[in-house]
Parts: structure tokens; sequence; C-alpha cells
């Protein structure tokens, strides 16, 4: 069985939560300001969401976790 390889992330939730910890940023705040809600961020930082649509994906791509459509690789 073949399986196409996922695409790596550009950074991990672990390294966005420790630049926000490094930088005083509070993550709530950090949703509040772009329109997410808190909940969402923190489901996306802690993994509990595959963030493959959707707001989870915005957050994903805003977070700098995946690729913005325009940069991702053509499949």
């Amino acid at each position: 069985m073949h399986h196409e390889a996922r695409p790596e992330m550009i950074r991990t939730p672990e390294d966005v939560k420790r630049e926000f910890a490094e930088r005083g940023i509070c993550v709530a705040d950090w949703a509040r300001e772009r329109g997410f809600p808190p909940y969402r961020v923190y489901d996306v930082l802690n993994r509990r969401s595959e963030c493959t649509r959707g707001v989870a994906h915005a957050i994903a791509v805003e977070l700098g976790l995946k690729c913005r459509p325009a940069e991702a690789p053509a499949v």
C-alpha cells in the first residue's frame, strides 16, 4: 500500500507556544485580536484538531503551522 507523504509543518505547536511564552504573548489575546475563538486556538496548539479545513486550518496558517494555500506544494 502506498501512502502519500504529508507535508511537514513549518513550525510545531511547541515552537509557537515557546515563542508566545518568550515574547509574553497571551494566546487568548492573540486569538481575539485576529477574530478567532480562543478555545479553537488552544485546540490547534494542543493538537486536538487536525487543522484540515475551516477555522482550525485558518488558525494553523496564521500561526505558521501550515503553508498558506498559495504556498502549498501542488498535489
